[in-house]
């Protein structure tokens, strides 16, 4: 299980933080790459080892990969967030909260198809 989890984080920080490197283009480089790596660092743990068995065997797989990409996107939007410039380039948090959503939705949703490919192709995760 643990080298399935590992393949799958290095999967989802290979397509998530390049989105995420473009998100944070206003920032320098030397910001932008760590940055760019924490959101699935944080949620990735979290959703493979907690949320998803927690509700896989009541909710089945669909809905837990629904509730759990949806909540995973929420948490990276707001770490997201917090980081995005918001109007005249400060960072209010409220502001740069919809484009963050947008952001973590797309790199969320990239991740999730790169998965189900690799997961159909070669069988891992």
């Amino acid at each position: 299980m643990a080298r399935s989890w590992l393949y799958a984080l290095l999967l989802t920080q290979a397509v998530e933080a390049p989105i995420y490197l473009r998100a944070l283009a206003h920032r320098p480089l030397r910001e932008r790459l760590p940055l760019a790596l924490l959101p699935s660092a944080f949620t990735h743990p979290l959703l493979w080892f907690a949320l998803f068995p927690a509700l896989h065997p009541e909710l089945g797989y669909w809905a837990t990969v629904a509730i759990g990409e949806g909540s995973v996107v929420l948490v990276e939007a707001a770490l997201l967030a917090s980081f995005l410039p918001g109007p005249g380039g400060q960072a209010p948090w409220r502001s740069a909260l919809r484009p963050a959503l947008l952001w973590a939705a797309f790199a969320n949703g990239a991740s999730v198809l790169v998965g189900f490919a690799s997961s159909w192709l070669f069988g891992v995760p």
